[in-house]
């Protein structure tokens, strides 16, 4: 029997992935601004950051630590960007109310060709 070689299946690359979900305080500061569309919890879509490589979900407090303010402006900032439109209090406690985050330790290039920045 020829056993399969997972590495020619799918490369694994040395950086993690943290899904950011909205929560309805987002929605609702979202929906509060003057103009734009409504964003409603059923169609607006998570984003997905690749982070520093982590061994296991072990890891994830000192993760959100490092980033919970980048990426709390930069959901913000996809949405509004000025800052001035922003809530006045952004701590990592606002941060945890306003976004579900589920980190996946293990990611898998199975693309063609390499990735660049847009």
């Amino acid at each position: 029997m020829k056993l399969v070689n997972v590495d020619d299946l799918a490369a694994m690359i040395n950086r993690s992935l943290l899904i950011v979900r909205v929560k309805s305080p987002f929605i609702e500061w979202a929906n509060s601004l003057d103009d734009g569309p409504q964003a409603s919890l059923d169609t607006y879509e998570p984003t997905a950051y690749l982070v520093d490589d982590v061994e296991d979900v072990a890891d994830f407090p000192r993760l959100e630590k490092a980033l919970w303010r980048r990426i709390f402006e930069h959901q913000l900032a996809n949405w509004d960007r000025d800052p001035g439109n922003w809530p006045r209090h952004r701590n990592r406690l606002v941060f945890r109310q306003w976004f579900d985050l589920d980190l996946h330790p293990m990611v898998l290039d199975v693309g063609a060709g390499t990735t660049d920045p847009i």
